[in-house]
């Protein structure tokens, strides 16, 4: 799945970038988040976009983004949390993860 994942964020990514930026590497592995009950996942998709500064030289940042989520009925429930030059916060991801599967779990619909 995370090789899948990689081709197709490399393309989608390098669509909308501006002029003069790129997809230099793009990677996916499985994300443990701490507090993951049975049937959620986590994938973690890194993203290194290089630019121009001018004057001839480059630059380049890390986008970090974790994708959460687990299957409630015949629904699919997934959250993405994006973050720039280092991991997304654990805390945040548990919270909204255990929020949006108490919203399924209770309504029966997401």
């Amino acid at each position: 799945m995370s090789s899948c994942l990689e081709e197709e964020v490399s393309s989608a990514l390098s669509k909308t970038l501006p002029s003069g930026q790129s997809v230099r590497r793009v990677t996916a592995t499985g994300n443990s988040v701490p507090g993951l009950a049975a049937g959620q996942f986590s994938q973690r998709v890194v993203a290194v976009v290089t630019y121009s500064t001018g004057n001839g030289g480059s630059g380049g940042t890390a986008t970090l983004t974790d994708v959460v989520g687990f299957s409630s009925g015949t629904a699919l429930v997934q959250a993405q949390f994006v973050s720039t030059g280092s991991a997304p916060a654990e805390d945040i991801e548990q919270h909204v993860l255990s929020t949006l599967a108490g919203r399924a779990h209770a309504g029966g619909q997401t």
